[in-house]
This record gives C-alpha cells, structure tokens and sequence, in this order.
C-alpha cells in the first residue's frame, strides 16, 4: 500500500479495507483501522484526506496554469478566425422571438454535444457524439460544455435575430447580457473575458458533422474577437439555418449543391 498513489482512489480502499477489518476485528472501530491503514503510509486518516485534498488542490492549479500557457499561445496568432461566408450562401434568418425564448434545434437538444463537466482541463475530442435517436453526427475540437459554450452560443443566436445566417453580426458581451435581460453573473454563470474569447475560439475552430441536415463545418465561419469583450463579430456557418429549417438540407439534397466556402453545407 506505501507504493500507492496518495489520491480518492486511495480513500475509497482505505475505507472499505477498514470496513472489512472491523468486522473481522471489532477490538478495534472502523474509525481507528482507518488511522491504523493509513498509518502505513505515515499519516493519520484524516491527515492523509487533508494531504490529498492539497494535492489535488496543486494538481488542478499545475493545469489550470498549462491551459492558460496554452491559450495564450493561441490567441497570440491572431483573434480572427476563419472568413465571411459570400453574401449568395447566405440562409434563412434563425427563428429568434422576442428577447427571452431562444428556440434551440431539436437536432441539438437530442445529443451530448455539450458536456456537464463544470471545470478542469478540456480534451480534444474527435469521433462520434452520443445521440437519443441514433443518428449519427460526428464532432472534432476542444470540448464543447454547457457552461458556459452553450449559454454564449444561445447569446449569439438572440443577437442574431432579424440577420441572415451567414452574415456578420456585431456584438459585445454587454449587449448580449442585455438581449437576455440579466447579467450572466445572476443566473449563475458569470462570463470572464477570456471565457467569452475562448468560446468564439472553439465555435470557430471546429467541425461538426452532422449529414441529416448537410452540416459539415465549424458552427461559426467567422470571429474577430480582437476587440472583446467590449466589440466582437461573428458569423455563423450558412447551414446553421438547416438545423431549424430541414427543407433547406432537402433542397441541397434534391439539387445536389456542392458550396465550396469555409464551412458550408456539402
């Protein structure tokens, strides 16, 4: 046991080693088998928690501070990504009424696009994404979650509203704050700059592939973000429209249209 990694693995032994040893041996409670176990590895039980809740507390700072090395390296290329859609790709406007309902794609509201992880590193993902209908769709790009990806990606759908998909669209995290009528912040999801930037970045360097509306592509085809939070632009992909109108994947289907821009419907 004294070559064990000391983390909540450990615990979970620890404690179900003691539960055993106290039935086998009630000279002893299961509290102090758990200081008599943990002695092998020169703690306390409770001393060996507090150790690893400090090492877990390092360990999550140690890669808090690497995805922070990581973005910086990344948005020091450039806060510009991918390009306007031509004004002849351009779709139907997304359905937004009034400021308080966003009306969110079926095709979306039925798979796991969206992770519920609240914190630690994001993996880069790339292959098949859960769905309840068992259609397939595909993704590939830095983990999308619903916090706060999916709130923002609602925010850029309302600030959308009355604009044909696939052209540019200018915001700022104020103006989208007030399109849905309350700080982010109280409905317990506060926004930092660097979220809204890295959101943009991941929405705009992805693919998402999802062949029953003729979706191939990044979500947004374009993003300056080198003025956020207080000034960005952003486009979403002209077949973004599919998801709430399928008679537009339909007719790619039926004629057969090849759009050749950056990230369009195929």
């Amino acid at each position: 046991m004294s070559t064990q990694a000391l983390n909540q693995a450990l615990l979970d032994q620890l404690r179900l080693a003691a539960k055993i040893k106290a039935r086998q041996d009630r000279s002893r409670s299961h509290m102090q088998w758990l200081d008599v176990l943990s002695a092998e590895l020169g703690f306390t039980f409770n001393s060996l928690t507090e150790r690893i809740k400090e090492l877990e507390a390092q360990a999550l700072a140690e890669a808090v501070d690497a995805e922070d090395e990581r973005w910086m390296q990344r948005l020091e290329q450039s806060r510009v990504w991918g390009a306007l859609p031509p004004t002849e790709l351009h779709t139907l406007a997304l359905p937004v009424e009034g400021d308080e309902n966003v009306p969110w794609p079926h095709s979306l509201a039925a798979c796991a696009l969206f992770s519920l992880a609240e914190s630690g590193a994001r993996p880069a993902m790339s292959g098949p994404v859960y769905r309840l209908d068992g259609e397939v769709m595909a993704y590939e790009g830095d983990e999308l979650r619903i916090d706060p990806d999916q709130t923002l990606l609602m925010a850029f759908i309302m600030a959308s509203r009355g604009v044909r998909c696939g052209e540019r669209v200018e915001s700022s995290l104020a103006s989208l704050e007030a399109r849905m009528g309350c700080r982010l912040a109280e409905l317990g999801m506060p926004i930092e700059v660097r979220e809204l930037e890295r959101t943009l970045w991941r929405l705009s360097n992805c693919r998402l592939e999802y062949n029953a509306r003729r979706f191939d592509g990044p979500i947004l085809a374009y993003v300056d973000a080198t003025r956020a939070p207080d000034h960005f632009e952003y486009a979403f992909n002209p077949a973004f429209a599919n998801f709430y109108y399928p008679f537009l994947a339909a007719f790619g289907a039926i004629f057969g249209e090849e759009d050749e821009s950056p990230g369009g419907e195929r």
